[in-house]
C-alpha cells in the first residue's frame, strides 16, 4: 500500500473572520438559486416577445399569369424602345436590345 498523509488546518479566529469578510456572501444558498431563476425567467420573458404590427397592411391579389400581360407582348409591337447610355470619361456608348 502507499503512504497516506493527512493534515488538519485550523485558522486563527482573526484570520477566519477576515476570510469570511472578504470572500463570503450575504446570500444563503436558497437565495442565490432563487436569484438565478428569477434572472433566467426575466431573460426568457423579454426575449420571447413576438411583435406583430397590423398597421396599414396592404393585401395584394395573388400573382397570376394573366397579370403578366406586359411580358407577353413584344416591345416593338407596343411601340416601346429600350436603350441605355453609358459614359466613361470621353467615351459614350449606347446599347439597344437589337445590339445583342
Amino acid at each position: 500500500m502507499g503512504i497516506e498523509t493527512t493534515f488538519d488546518i485550523a485558522y486563527d479566529s482573526d484570520e477566519e473572520a477576515r476570510l469570511i469578510a472578504r470572500f463570503s456572501s450575504t446570500y444563503t444558498g436558497a437565495k442565490i438559486i432563487e436569484n438565478a431563476f428569477v434572472t433566467m425567467a426575466n431573460d426568457i420573458i423579454n426575449s420571447a416577445v413576438v411583435v406583430d404590427y397590423g398597421f396599414k397592411k396592404i393585401r395584394h391579389a395573388p400573382l397570376e399569369e394573366d397579370n403578366l400581360s406586359a411580358l407577353e407582348i413584344d416591345e416593338e409591337a407596343q411601340g416601346v424602345s429600350v436603350a441605355t447610355t453609358t459614359t466613361v470619361g470621353d467615351l459614350t456608348t449606347m446599347t439597344t436590345p437589337e445590339g445583342y
